[in-house]
């Protein structure tokens, strides 16, 4: 049997954290290179390159270990960044992107702190 897809294109790239981190995974992974997954962080794109799944808790898109580089997902997964790209830069590990950026816990890809 043939299976029909449409074409993919920049839009499919939005990531939605309320879903779990394995689902978060495989799109990360599936849309890379092209279109690529970008959630804004402080006002810019953040690619995301490579992630893993792990256990975290706290609110969707919440960074909850900024070392690490783990965000929430929802039902209490954690999606863990493990190679980025800024806007404007180049790919680089999550630690090398940490130690320019110094994200913190409590802050959230698309904005500032959680409610």
């Amino acid at each position: 049997m043939v299976t029909i897809a449409g074409k993919l294109s920049k839009s499919d790239g939005v990531l939605d954290f309320t879903k779990s981190a394995e689902e978060c995974r495989r799109r990360v992974h599936g849309l890379t290179p092209w279109p690529g997954v970008s959630v804004p962080f402080r006002d810019e794109g953040l690619k995301l390159l490579r992630v893993a799944t792990t256990g975290a808790a706290g609110s969707p898109r919440e960074i909850v270990d900024a070392a690490g580089g783990v965000v929430a997902c929802g039902g209490r997964t954690g999606l863990a960044l493990r190679s980025v790209q800024p806007a404007g830069g180049r790919p680089m590990s999550w630690e090398e992107f940490a130690r320019g950026r110094r994200p913190m816990v409590g802050e959230v890809l698309g904005g500032g702190p959680t409610a």
